[in-house]
């Protein structure tokens, strides 16, 4: 297997992944607020997928983000922004439905982008240090900044199922 395909097909089972996990969160659930520093749900899915929307489209691929393009006003997601800070995730509005139509979107077209690409397009270096990453290639963003940041908020939303009474993971 290629690391083309490899990459691809991580990003694939991540975002099913996430799918999964995302099925049954009703609209009260996404707008719970935890105690402590902990992010609501809707803020966590919103702020997924607009950094991969903002990481692919704009940083890899070096065009417009979706949500601010194509996606303009209809993410369902009041303040759209990469980072998901404390008082922003307090505060956004996510309305499910329109932003699980944005979410998919931004999958397919990860997906579909990183079936485009040679292993030579993987050691492409990018400028990363407005996020504090310095020079890495596209194959370490996809990597880390995508599949694996995939998993990480999956991981976070099933908790913050959990301490809502509800399975976390995906049976």
């Amino acid at each position: 297997m290629d690391t083309v395909t490899l990459i691809r097909d991580n990003a694939k089972h991540a975002h099913g992944y996430f799918d999964g996990a995302m099925a049954d969160v009703t609209q009260e659930m996404a707008d719970w607020i935890p105690p402590g520093v902990a992010h609501k749900i809707g803020a966590e899915y919103a702020h997924l997928a607009v950094a991969e929307d903002t990481l692919m489209n704009a940083v890899v691929r070096g065009g417009a983000p979706m949500f601010s393009s194509s996606w303009a006003g209809k993410t369902g997601i009041s303040e759209p922004q990469m980072y998901n800070e404390l008082e922003w995730s307090k505060r956004v509005k996510v309305e499910m439905a329109a932003t699980r139509q944005y979410c998919a979107a931004v999958f397919a077209a990860t997906e579909e982008y990183v079936g485009t690409l040679k292993d030579t397009d993987l050691a492409r270096v990018i400028d990363i240090s407005q996020l504090g990453m310095g020079q890495q290639n596209v194959a370490w963003i996809l990597s880390n900044l995508t599949v694996g940041h995939v998993h990480d908020v999956t991981g976070e939303i099933s908790c913050l199922k959990g301490l809502q009474g509800v399975r976390g993971y995906a049976e």
